[in-house]
């Protein structure tokens, strides 16, 4: 997977990686084979082994490398899997920084160690991708998606049905659902882009076609990079469906994009999703016309409702611009939803106020 180095921000990510990330193989492993699963680390020591011996446990018919990234751990996570290398060299490549690079420059959402750098080592004909905190739970995985994609040239990716765990106060994985398409198709288009990775889906479950599209440097300026390396993929050949559960994704409020506050959540979404549609305007206008204004209505509301957000919004004024834009682009669509999402606060108030009548009114 290229990185487009045709800007300044492009650039910048390059001279990064150059100077801070190093591998860590055996010179002898030279061959290319025919799947190489992309796993993600950062601070995992609880649940790394678990994610690299599902990994490890997979039944193939063909060689398989596993490239590990990890962005400067600091909590065991490096020894662990430095011994793996250590025990299978001819198997597992490293891929480490040598200090944490998320948001060491501005700009940069996600670091580049966990997508630009390890998608960019991987040398197999497809990548599977992993993150050290899920693990797969269907021994065949890679040679039942492998065989998928095989079978149909023109898929660019393939993705599968998932577990979601959702981790109690204890700290303990428990309550589990399960995420699938609601109507299972055999193919899936760009129109279904923003679903995958959201509703239907997770990258856990990810076989994607290797050098099949050219990355361009904002995938790492914004906090969604799942969901823009699908629409990427996406623009250029349908995703294929395996009706299988394959992975679970450990839910966790640690996590870089569940963590963060509402107001931010929807101006982070907004600029994704407004790359998205930028990136190919015919293909991706419906995600203008309902992502990015539903977006916009929520910052708009988040701000009237709360004023700490309009504080927040002022201080990113080009997150604000972007807003802003979207208000005068579709003042209509953006004031029905925000006037409809404000009347129940409202009825409340004005319910507490004693006002009942015109509270109904407000209906």
């Amino acid at each position: 997977m290229e990185i487009d180095i045709s800007t300044t921000f492009g650039h910048a990510l390059n001279d990064l990686v150059e100077k801070h990330i190093t591998e860590v193989s055996d010179p002898k492993t030279n061959h290319a084979p025919l799947v190489s699963v992309a796993l993600v680390t950062y601070n995992h020591a609880k649940s790394i082994e678990k994610a690299l011996e599902s990994i490890l446990v997979q039944e193939t018919p063909f060689p398989f490398e596993i490239v590990i990234s990890d962005d400067y751990s600091t909590d065991g996570t490096r020894e662990i899997i430095c011994r793996y290398q250590e025990r299978l060299p001819e198997q597992i490549r490293l891929i480490l920084a040598d200090r944490n690079l998320w948001q060491a420059i501005p700009g940069l959402a996600t670091s580049p160690t966990c997508n630009l750098a390890i998608l960019n080592a991987c040398r197999g004909r497809y990548i599977a991708l992993l993150e050290g905190d899920d693990y797969w739970i269907h021994p065949q995985k890679l040679a039942l998606q492998t065989a998928l994609l095989e079978a149909n040239p023109d898929s660019s990716l393939c993705f599968t049905a998932v577990s979601e765990a959702r981790r109690a106060e204890d700290g303990s994985y428990g309550q589990t659902c399960e995420r699938r398409p609601k109507v299972v198709k055999r193919f899936y288009g760009p129109e279904d882009a923003i679903l995958i990775p959201w509703q239907i889906s997770h990258t856990s479950t990810f076989l994607l076609r290797n050098n099949y599209v050219r990355y361009p440097s904002w995938v790492s300026g914004v906090l969604n990079a799942d969901m823009a390396i699908v629409a990427l993929y996406l623009k250029e050949g349908p995703a294929v469906f395996l009706d299988e559960i394959t992975s679970v994704h450990n839910v966790t409020l640690e996590g870089i994009y569940s963590s963060i506050t509402p107001i931010r959540m929807c101006a982070e979404s907004l600029k994704t999703f407004s790359k998205i549609y930028e990136m190919d305007k015919q293909v991706y206008g419906y995600v203008e016309r309902e992502r990015c204004v539903s977006n916009a209505a929520s910052i708009v509301y988040l701000m009237l409702r709360y004023p700490s957000n309009a504080l927040y919004m002022l201080k990113r004024p080009k997150s604000l611009w972007r807003t802003a834009r979207y208000c005068l682009q579709y003042p209509v669509a953006v004031g029905t939803q925000v006037s409809h999402t404000l009347r129940a606060p409202l009825r409340t108030l004005l319910k507490h106020l004693g006002l009942r009548g015109i509270g109904s009114a407000a209906r």
